[in-house]
C-alpha cells in the first residue's frame, strides 16, 4: 500500500498510475485533513510509502508520523526504471478511499480493480448513450460524428481523493483521450474564465459549485458555448437551479447521477431528455447493477445495492463491513423509491426521517419542495424534539426576500 496525500496536481495521477503499474494499492488520504487526521489515516493502512506534496509532507511529520515520505516536489524527471508489470486479479485491491463514519472515525473503503474498471465502464455507457442521441439528432453516424468532434477537455474540481475525482474526472477523461484542467482552488470567475481559455466541454460539480456560477456578476459576460456536458452530483439538485443553468447553458446536455464511494461511482444516471423528463430523480438504474428496496412494494426503504463495483469492505474495519455487507448486498443508509421506469428518487438518509404526531416525514422531500422557489438558494430540513408531537419540523432557509409563508 502506497498512501498518497497532496492536492489536486499532474503529481498526484503521476503517483497514483505508477502505484497501480507496479502492482501496489493507492491508499487515497482526504488531503484537507489536520496532523492528526492524516496520520490516522495513515496508521489504519500501514503503507510502505507515503507520497505527499511539501505541504502536507509538513503537516503529517507535525502529526508525529515517522514513516518513509517522498515529496511530490522531488519526483526525479528521468532515470527511474520501470518496474515489470504485476498482473492483478479482480477482487485484487486497487485503492482505499476514505469516506467518514458515524463513529468519527475515516474508513477506507477498498475498491478492487473490478470494481473500479466497472465504475469507469458505466461511464462510458452513459458517454455512449449521449453520443448516439446527438448522432440521431444531427442525422450522422456515431463514427462520423467522433471524426468531426473536438478532443474533450474536462474542469477537475472535485478533489481526486473522492470518487467523483478519481473516476469521473480523472481515469475516465483520460481512458478517453480529454484533457485535464486542473483548478487550484474552487472559484466561479475563474471557473468561466478557464472554461472559455481551455474550451471546456465537460463541467461536473457539486450544486452549490453551479450556485456560484449562475449568481456570478460576469455569467452574462463569459462564453460557455464550449460545454456539451453539465452534470451534477454529491447532493440533491434544486429544481430552480437545474433551470437556471439550462436557461444559462441550453446547448449542453445537463445530467445527474447517484453512488457513493462504496459502489466505485454512479449505480443511477440519468443525462439530456432521460433527465428533463424526471427532474427530481437521482437517475435510472444502472444496468450494471441490482437495485432493491428494503420495504414493502410501492414505498420508500433503505436502498440497497450489489453488483462488481460495490467495495471488498473497510480496511481492517470487519464491524464496520459486516454492519453494511451482507450476502453481496451493499445497505446504502440512503431511504428511497424506483418507480416503474426504473428512476431513483431519494427521499432521505436512513436517520435524517422525521417523525411528528405519528407521521413519517423525509427531509429530503422537504427540502426539494423548498428549493422550487426561485429565492431559495439553500435550504435544510429537520427535527427538533417536542414534548407534544415527539417532533418537529424545522427548516432553515437561505435567500433574497423568502416569505416565510411561500
Amino acid at each position: 500500500r502506497v498512501a498518497i496525500c497532496m492536492r489536486n496536481r499532474a503529481e498526484w495521477m503521476i503517483a497514483y498510475l505508477a502505484v497501480i503499474r507496479a502492482g501496489g494499492v493507492a491508499a487515497l488520504l482526504n488531503s484537507r485533513g489536520s496532523p492528526a487526521e492524516l496520520v490516522g489515516m495513515i496508521e489504519q493502512v500501514e503503507p510502505a510509502l507515503v507520497i505527499a506534496d511539501e505541504e502536507r509532507a509538513e503537516l503529517i511529520r507535525k502529526g508525529g508520523y515517522q514513516g518513509r515520505v517522498i515529496k511530490a516536489e522531488e519526483f526525479p524527471s528521468e532515470g527511474m526504471d520501470s518496474p515489470s508489470l504485476v498482473p492483478a486479479s479482480a477482487l485484487d485491491p486497487a485503492a482505499i478511499l476514505f469516506t467518514s463514519g458515524t463513529s468519527g472515525r475515516a474508513k477506507g473503503a477498498v475498491l478492487s480493480h473490478r470494481a473500479l474498471i466497472t465504475g469507469l465502464m458505466s461511464i462510458q455507457l452513459t458517454g455512449m448513450m449521449v453520443l448516439h442521441n446527438m448522432a440521431r439528432t444531427y442525422n450522422m453516424s456515431v463514427d462520423d460524428l467522433l471524426a468531426h468532434s473536438p478532443q474533450g477537455a474536462t474542469l477537475l474540481v472535485y478533489p481526486l481523493f473522492h470518487i467523483s475525482g478519481l473516476g469521473a474526472s480523472f481515469l475516465s477523461q483520460l481512458f478517453a483521450g480529454s484533457k485535464i484542467v486542473i483548478m487550484r482552488r474552487w472559484d466561479a470567475s475563474e471557473a468561466m474564465r478557464l472554461i472559455e481559455a481551455e474550451k471546456i466541454s465537460q463541467f461536473s460539480a457539486v450544486p452549490t459549485m453551479l450556485w456560484d456560477v449562475i449568481n456570478c456578476a460576469d455569467v452574462a459576460k463569459a462564453d460557455l458555448s464550449s460545454l456539451r456536458n453539465i452534470g451534477s452530483g454529491g447532493q440533491a439538485l434544486p429544481l430552480n437551479l437545474l433551470e437556471a443553468i439550462h436557461a444559462a447553458c441550453p446547448q449542453a446536455v445537463l445530467g445527474t447521477g447517484y453512488g457513493m464511494t462504496e459502489t466505485a461511482g454512479s449505480v443511477a444516471q440519468a443525462l439530456g431528455d432521460d433527465f428533463m423528463r424526471r427532474r427530481a430523480s437521482a437517475g435510472r438504474v444502472s444496468p450494471l447493477v441490482d437495485m432493491k428496496i428494503d420495504a414493502s412494494e410501492g414505498d420508500a426503504g433503505e436502498i440497497l445495492v450489489r453488483g462488481a463495483m460495490v467495495m471488498n469492505g473497510y480496511f481492517g474495519q470487519p464491524d464496520e463491513t459486516a454492519a453494511v455487507l451482507s450476502d453481496g448486498w451493499l445497505r446504502t443508509g440512503d431511504v428511497g423509491y424506483v418507480d416503474a421506469e426504473g428512476y431513483v428518487f431519494i427521499v432521505d438518509r436512513k436517520k435524517d426521517m422525521v417523525i411528528s404526531g405519528g407521521e413519517n416525514i423525509y427531509c429530503a422531500e422537504v427540502e426539494r419542495a423548498m428549493s422550487g422557489l426561485a429565492e431559495v438558494r439553500e435550504c435544510a430540513a429537520f427535527g427538533l424534539p417536542d414534548d407534544r408531537l415527539g417532533e418537529k419540523l424545522v427548516a432553515i432557509v437561505v435567500g433574497d426576500d423568502v416569505d416565510p409563508e411561500a
